[in-house]
């Protein structure tokens, strides 16, 4: 078993680091039930019935890993995080940019203002 699991888990990434944990799990948890059990010498195997609920429970198990495997999948990647990030700093760097700008019109436009009322006031004299 250890020579079909490491490869899978070295070589598999995410997907196959949860293929591999599934089977572990799946595995104890059939054991613990008794079902995994080793017959003992001379005793026939499980009947029917209990194979048929394995079948049942690892077909469950089976749906529930693929949900897993999709969701993985629609999770955003370290790549895609890096870049959000970068994005996001340049946005800030913007605002910033916006910032300064707005802050030099706006005293720009309270000395026009200065100016202006100045001159009136010296008309009006």
């Amino acid at each position: 078993m250890e020579t079909n699991l490491l490869p899978l888990l070295n070589e598999g990434g995410i997907a196959g680091f949860l293929a591999v944990v599934a089977v572990l799990v799946l595995g104890n948890w059939l054991r613990e039930r008794g079902k995994l059990a080793s017959p003992a010498p001379g005793s026939a195997p499980g009947t029917a019935g209990e194979l048929s609920s394995i079948r049942t429970e690892i077909a469950d198990l089976d749906v529930r890993l693929t949900a897993v495997e999709v969701h993985m999948r629609a999770m955003p990647t370290r790549d895609d995080l890096h870049a959000l990030q970068l994005n996001q700093a340049t946005q800030v760097e913007k605002l910033n940019a916006l910032d300064r700008a707005i802050s030099a019109t706006g005293a720009a436009v309270s000395r026009i203002e200065g100016f202006l009322l100045e001159v009136s006031q010296r008309g009006a004299k």
